[in-house]
C-alpha cells in the first residue's frame, strides 16, 4: 500500500522575463491648443526714395514727362515744366448756376447766370483756360463785360484784365434773349478774349 504524502517543498527561483510585446497602435491626435498672444508691432521701415517722374496718363504715342513731381495728360513731345500739364481739350461735366453779375470761374468753367444787370464781371481764370458763360436773364441793351484777377464770389481784389470781344470791344448788344459768351484767357497778353452769340430762347 502507498505511504503518506510528504511535506511540500520550497518554491523554485523565478524564471527570466519574457520578451517585450509589440508596440500598440497610435492613439488619435489631440485637439489644438489656444493661440498664443500677438507679439508687438515691429518698427516702421524707412520711406523709399521719390521717383523722378511718378505719374503719367497718356493719350497717343508722344508725351512729355518732366523731372520731379509732375503729372502730364495728353500728347506732347516737350518735357513738362509744371506740376500739372494738360495737352489737348478738357471736358467739364458740371455747370454752375448763379443769379449774380459777378462770375468766378474758379468754381467751374461752365456757368450760367440769371442776373438782370447789364454790367458783368468775370474772374478766377487760369492762363490758357477756356470758359463759357450763359446769360439767361433776358438782358436787353448794351451789356458790358469786365475781367479781373480778383477772387471769391464777388471777384474782390486783384487787378483789371483787358477784355476784347472783337475789335477791342468790351460791350455787346443784347436783345432780351439768352446770350452765350465764351472766353479764353491769355495771361501773357493780359487779355480775356471773348465771343458772344445771342438770340437763344431757352
Amino acid at each position: 500500500m502507498t505511504g503518506a504524502t510528504g511535506p511540500t517543498g520550497t518554491n523554485g527561483t523565478n524564471g527570466t522575463n519574457g520578451a517585450t510585446g509589440a508596440t500598440g497602435a497610435t492613439g488619435p491626435t489631440g485637439s489644438n491648443g489656444t493661440n498664443g498672444a500677438t507679439g508687438p508691432t515691429g518698427t516702421a521701415g524707412v520711406t523709399g526714395a521719390t521717383g523722378a517722374s511718378p505719374f503719367s496718363v497718356i493719350s497717343g504715342s508722344n508725351y512729355g514727362v518732366g523731372s520731379g513731381n509732375t503729372f502730364v495728360i495728353g500728347e506732347t513731345t516737350t518735357a513738362a515744366t509744371s506740376m500739372l500739364e494738360l495737352h489737348g481739350g478738357s471736358f467739364a461735366v458740371d455747370s454752375t448756376s448763379l443769379s449774380t453779375s459777378t462770375v468766378n470761374f474758379a468754381t467751374g468753367n461752365v456757368q450760367y447766370s440769371s442776373t438782370t444787370s447789364t454790367s458783368i464781371t468775370v474772374c478766377g481764370m487760369q492762363d490758357g483756360g477756356a470758359y463759357t458763360l450763359a446769360l439767361t436773364g433776358s438782358l436787353s441793351g448794351t451789356v458790358t463785360i469786365a475781367a479781373s484777377t480778383g477772387t471769391g464770389a464777388t471777384c474782390t481784389g486783384g487787378s483789371a484784365v483787358t477784355v476784347d470781344l472783337g475789335a477791342g470791344a468790351t460791350t455787346f448788344t443784347a436783345s432780351g434773349t439768352t446770350s452765350i459768351v465764351t472766353f479764353i484767357y491769355l495771361s501773357g497778353r493780359s487779355t480775356v478774349y471773348g465771343s458772344v452769340i445771342s438770340g437763344f430762347t431757352h
